[in-house]
């Protein structure tokens, strides 16, 4: 048997406790290296184990490897999604919106363990390197206008919001229009592309791109994101990559069936969203003004009052609050 799976049997019948890397090294009669090297290589593999300084090693989770089948076993709309797991991928957004180019069909699903270009809004990158998050994104080709079409980031968050209070006791809240919150830390982004028929004036297919840190990365996050970035559980005992990825989707095909329903999936958004009677700073552009949250209208754009007593309709944009 390999050092690594040696390694984790021993682990696995003393799940929960600390043992020390002599301790190991003792049991099975190799050096503290091979033992530190052998645990390096089970986290990479998915495999949540705790090392303190003094105390050893501790397994905190289950394997939880992103597999078709341990996401299609889970879900309940099998019939309309068609998942693809990989290993690596530059963005699930970037690689689904080409596959969706070359006609590929509706409820086609690209999750990803790790990407190299993660993309979220406005150009920015998505930290999504570590194996402890889901990235992924879902085809739709929906007879939807290019403004309604931008609804399928309302859907989205609420589903995220949906699938994690169905897994946990914890209460997501949304920050307008495509972050989901847990605390004050952000856990989710979501950002939605589609592609126009200009003929018919409508959408004719959408992907909508969805990253969740499902666990806090080995080392933490990185230094330029940490002090905003969370994430939902602690380890998958709580719940794994897998359940929370098929609630998720789940979630989003009862909400999308729903979308001509406005008024209950907005009441659904409104409830879970932070912004609402809050000071916030709205940047458009290379400009940036200062105003309150009144509400939040059916078409899930943000109404702020300005300091002038002006009331402005915001239907894209960015905005920031203090925690």
């Amino acid at each position: 048997m390999m050092t690594k799976r040696r390694i984790l049997a021993f682990l696995e019948e003393n799940i929960g406790q600390y043992i020390s890397g002599q301790r190991i090294a003792n049991h099975l009669n190799i050096s503290r290296s091979a033992v530190w090297k052998a645990v390096s290589a089970l986290e990479s593999e998915g495999y949540l184990i705790e090392a303190v300084k003094n105390k050893g090693y501790r397994l905190v989770g289950v394997y939880d490897e992103l597999t078709e089948k341990s996401i299609l076993t889970r879900l309940e709309n099998r019939d309309i999604y068609k998942i693809k797991v990989f290993d690596t991928i530059d963005s699930t957004n970037t690689a689904l919106m080409r596959a969706a180019g070359d006609g590929a069909a509706h409820g086609l699903v690209y999750c990803a363990r790790s990407q190299q270009c993660g993309k979220g809004r406005l150009g920015r990158r998505f930290f999504s390197e570590s194996r402890n998050g889901l990235y992924f994104s879902i085809l739709l080709r929906p007879n939807l206008s290019p403004e309604d079409a931008a609804f399928l980031t309302t859907v989205a968050a609420v589903a995220v919001c949906k699938a994690i209070e169905k897994c946990s006791n914890l209460k997501p809240r949304i920050k307008w229009v495509n972050d989901v919150f847990i605390g004050n830390k952000k856990v989710c982004g979501i950002l939605t592309q589609a592609s126009m028929s200009f003929e018919a004036q409508l959408v004719e297919y959408a992907v909508v791109g969805i990253g969740i840190n499902v666990f806090a990365p080995i080392g933490g996050f990185d230094e330029e994101i940490s002090d905003i970035a969370g994430a939902v559980f602690e380890n998958n005992e709580q719940c794994t990559k897998s359940q929370l990825l098929a609630l998720v989707l789940d979630e989003f095909a009862k909400l999308y069936d729903m979308m001509s329903n406005k008024k209950y999936i907005m009441e659904q958004y409104r409830s879970r969203c932070f912004v609402i009677g809050e000071r916030v700073t709205v940047y458009r552009g290379n400009d940036s003004f200062v105003g309150t949250v009144e509400e939040i209208d059916d078409d899930c754009a943000l109404l702020i009052r300005r300091d002038d007593n002006t009331l402005l309709r915001l239907v894209s944009g960015e905005i920031s609050i203090r925690l």
